[in-house]
């Protein structure tokens, strides 16, 4: 996990100000003739993937199973360096690596103030500049032949910094953030949206929503608590709100929702399921070692297997806290079920967690903390070297053949 994610889950603007931020960042995010043409250019040779059914399919109509990693590129360097956006290499090089795996798709976290440029982020004040990184980063993935999930990894209200998961997603950015992304990117078929990538709301935690109901306000907003110390309650947006907003500006492609408790509890999600008119949306649960009480086959029987006979499913973030020592075996155990459940008829999408190379115990780094602080990494370096776990999964991919 990264380094915001953990400090959430180890402490368990005005109206006019927001419509300016809207109005600075639709411009250089989805007005720009020559980057629109760009991106629809490069969109009609890349591959395209949709929901048909409780299936991912390619544009000829073949089944896809996604396969692949998390880049923690552009959610945190924005909040304390000024001399760069991305965590780690965002070139050709690196890309390559990637593609050797080979995986079929990246998700990719941002950070909503630093696009918005908010809250004096990103540091520097140049957030035309982080945009145009993100999407630069976007295109050559795409380039590559990758799927490219975009995904909000930190988030807070207000005039809160964004650096952390709270939560819930405030009203007061995420909004203008998914109409921006959504405008920029919404010609091109083979990305994919992820509004959030969790929120801290759980059973085992008491953010007092008002009204009442932490699935209720997961869907349609509430007034909540920040974990943020000292924040505000604030107005939280329902997955409803951010799912009409992306498609108020035209986009079609899938919408990816989680659940509650860090996407480990998705018991609900059925029956809070926002309405979507695309009828583009997919489930996400994130598979780790070290949560709690969370026994993974049972979520596999008891939560996976309901949503997929209705939605596609994927585990959009999958990770083991010893990623280099040991056997791997944790990974081995969830590959394992996922092939299984392939077996019966049921595809999942596995995205690792994280394609960020180690860094020593200030960093990225392998065993993770007790709760994932500090990874879990697939890697050693950027050309892409594995860790006992990267191998896991890497071979678990090159056994599948060509790439889907």
């Amino acid at each position: 996990m990264s380094v915001a994610r953990l400090a959430s889950v180890g402490s368990a603007l005005a109206a006019a100000g927001l419509v300016a931020a809207a109005a600075t960042t639709t411009g250089p995010a989805g007005a720009s003739s020559r980057g629109a043409n760009g991106l629809a250019r490069q969109a009609a040779t890349a591959p395209t993937i949709r929901v048909q059914g409780r299936r991912l399919v390619d544009g000829a109509g073949r089944a896809v199973q996604l396969r692949g990693v998390n880049r923690a590129a552009f959610e945190s360097r924005c909040t304390y360096d000024d001399a760069g956006f991305a965590d780690g290499p965002i070139d050709q090089a690196s890309v390559t690596a990637m593609r050797s795996w080979p995986i079929n798709v990246v998700r990719l976290t941002l950070n909503d103030n630093c696009w918005l440029g908010v809250n004096g982020l990103p540091i520097g004040g140049d957030a035309a500049g982080y945009r145009r990184a993100v999407r630069g980063y976007i295109s050559l993935l795409r380039r590559n032949g990758l799927y490219v999930m975009p995904v909000v990894e930190v988030f807070g209200p207000g005039t809160q910094r964004s650096t952390q998961i709270d939560y819930m997603p405030a009203r007061s950015h995420m909004l203008a953030f998914w109409r921006s992304v959504a405008s920029m990117f919404k010609s091109d078929h083979g990305v994919i949206f992820d509004p959030v990538t969790e929120v801290g709301m759980a059973e085992w935690n008491d953010p007092h929503p008002d009204p009442p109901g932490q699935w209720d306000c997961w869907l349609r907003g509430c007034t909540i608590d920040s974990v943020y110390e000292g924040a505000p309650r604030f107005v939280a947006a329902g997955l409803q709100s951010l799912v009409d907003t992306i498609r108020a500006t035209g986009a079609t492609q899938p919408i990816v929702l989680g659940g509650l408790s860090y996407n480990a509890d998705l018991t609900q999600l059925l029956g809070y399921l926002p309405t979507d008119r695309a009828h583009q949306l997919v489930a996400s649960a994130h598979v780790y070692d070290f949560v709690r009480g969370k026994d993974v086959a049972a979520t596999f029987r008891d939560q996976i297997a309901p949503i997929a006979r209705r939605l596609p499913v994927i585990l959009g973030e999958l990770g083991e806290r010893r990623c280099d020592s040991g056997s791997g075996a944790y990974t081995r155990r969830v590959l394992g079920l996922v092939d299984a459940a392939e077996r019966k008829g049921t595809v999942i999408g596995v995205l690792m967690w994280t394609w960020n190379a180690q860094t020593g115990a200030d960093g990225w780094h392998c065993p993770t903390g007790r709760y994932g602080e500090g990874g879990p990494v697939l890697i050693h370096d950027y050309a892409g070297t594995p860790t006992v776990m990267g191998s896991v999964f890497r071979r678990w991919i090159a056994a599948k053949g060509v790439r889907s």
